[in-house]
């Protein structure tokens, strides 16, 4: 049995919301970390 298309499908999208949150939140500590100094 091999990968199915949807379930491929579903992890491309789990890993690109993942990059999104990841990008988001490190964008979001810089500008936090660089207001408290």
């Amino acid at each position: 049995m091999g990968v199915q298309p949807c379930d491929a499908h579903a992890t491309a999208e789990l890993g690109k919301r993942r990059s999104h949150v990841a990008s988001f939140w490190n964008a979001h500590y810089s500008s936090f970390s660089r207001r408290s100094k």
